[in-house]
């Protein structure tokens, strides 16, 4: 079998061609989503973690301290979350409409 025929993800199936670019990957705007909500996610709650330990050790007030900066740090994570959907929503629109136009100036 020959290589040079076979396609690849990273490559229109030309023979000759040199793989895409890394800014044409198809997996990359899934990444940065995954990894600003994954951020999110993980940054708040480790810090309330360590927060509340500290705070519960220096009030004596265990375990109330601890699960309100927990609680308080899922709530900044559901802000993070959504606030980056909404984000990435409004910017596949915008894509969208973008080429709608570019089709129809090509119709025209």
């Amino acid at each position: 079998m020959n290589n040079q025929n076979q396609s690849s993800p990273f490559t229109s199936g030309q023979p000759d061609e040199a793989p895409a670019s890394r800014s044409a990957v198809w997996y990359e705007p899934a990444m940065e989503i995954f990894a600003q909500a994954s951020a999110w996610i993980v940054g708040p709650i480790v810090a309330a973690l360590f927060l509340g330990k500290w705070l519960d050790k220096k009030y004596n007030s265990e375990p109330w301290l601890f699960l309100v900066t927990v609680g308080l740090a899922f709530l900044i994570s559901c802000f993070g979350i959504v606030r980056i959907t909404l984000a990435y929503i409004k910017k596949i629109e915008e894509d969208a409409k973008n080429k709608i136009k570019i089709e129809q100036e090509k119709n025209n």
